[in-house]
């Protein structure tokens, strides 16, 4: 992903990225489907966006000079009106001066998103480049002038084994990051849900003769030590609610279980890749998938 960056001008590997999202030989309009036939046709001669995930997976979504909104309101609603996350006017998607489209926010509510990252200003769409606007991804299809013809080279292997490594790389990034939070939010629980019970403990079971252990040990607790005990074990229990909450609202569990799939997925892809087991049709189909399948992943902060 670049900002306001220079057109491509070396192979890009953009045809097969196309023709792996909806299919060995078929055309946008036969996986976008009869009612959205006449849409992609139209738009055959423009740039476009290939929806990728959801319901409408597939539709093409042609983008003249002029551009597009993308949004909850507008001749594009029906796409969008179900996402709750989509506002009404979310993004705009144009083609610039140099030929590049590109995409910028309106101000939305729940942000832009470009290879999972939020977007502060118009941003270049590549062909390997994932948009995403609430939960609808969606990967830049080029005009049949430029991808039908088979002028432009595939990936090379090598090309594609740099971009598995680096998605891999980005995985165990996103992982250690998230195995620290997860292990500091149980030592935190455990260790105050402890010395909750430390504190609660000996003045149940001991009693009044604990307490007035207690102040004198403590004179300057004097007549309330009880009382500091409890505050003492509220808040220890307070600390440990709150983290136990936070592990629920973030579901450590199921992300991290879902990124070692994908990285094991990575690896065994980067494995058939340099053995030459694999197509560089089926590789990069293969490694597109990891992308969206990668869609829940966050920037570690």
């Amino acid at each position: 992903m670049t900002s306001d960056a220079p057109p491509p001008t070396g192979r890009t590997g953009i045809w097969a990225a196309r023709q792996s999202l909806i299919g060995p030989g078929r055309t946008a309009q036969q996986a976008a489907g009869p009612a959205d036939a006449g849409a992609a046709g139209g738009g055959s001669e423009l740039p476009g966006l290939v929806i990728i995930t959801g319901r409408h997976r597939g539709r093409r979504i042609p983008v003249p000079a002029t551009g597009i909104v993308l949004g909850r309101e507008g001749s594009l609603a029906s796409l969008f009106r179900e996402d709750p996350l989509v506002s009404h006017r979310h993004a705009r998607v144009y083609v610039a001066g140099d030929r590049s489209v590109q995409v910028a926010d309106l101000n939305s509510t729940n942000g832009t998103f470009v290879n999972g990252e939020a977007i502060g200003s118009s941003t270049r769409l590549d062909g390997q480049d994932v948009l995403r606007i609430g939960s609808v991804g969606m990967r830049l299809d080029p005009p049949a002038a430029a991808a039908g013809g088979g002028h432009e080279a595939a990936m090379t292997p090598g090309e594609l084994l740099d971009r598995v490594r680096s998605k891999r790389a980005e995985v165990d990034t996103y992982l250690a990051f998230n195995f620290r939070r997860r292990r500091l939010l149980v030592n935190l629980v455990v260790i105050a849900g402890a010395c909750a019970a430390l504190l609660t403990a000996p003045p149940a079971v001991g009693g009044k003769p604990f307490t007035e252990w207690l102040e004198g040990v403590f004179p300057s607790l004097a007549p309330s030590s009880w009382r500091f005990l409890c505050l003492l074990a509220c808040l220890a229990s307070l600390a440990s609610v709150v983290a136990i909450q936070i592990q629920k609202s973030n579901n450590y569990e199921e992300h991290i279980a879902r990124a070692q799939g994908l990285r094991a997925a990575l690896e065994v892809l980067e494995f058939s890749i340099t053995c030459g087991s694999l197509t560089i049709h089926k590789a990069t189909s293969q490694f597109l998938k990891c992308l969206e399948d990668s869609s829940f992943m966050e920037p570690a902060r």
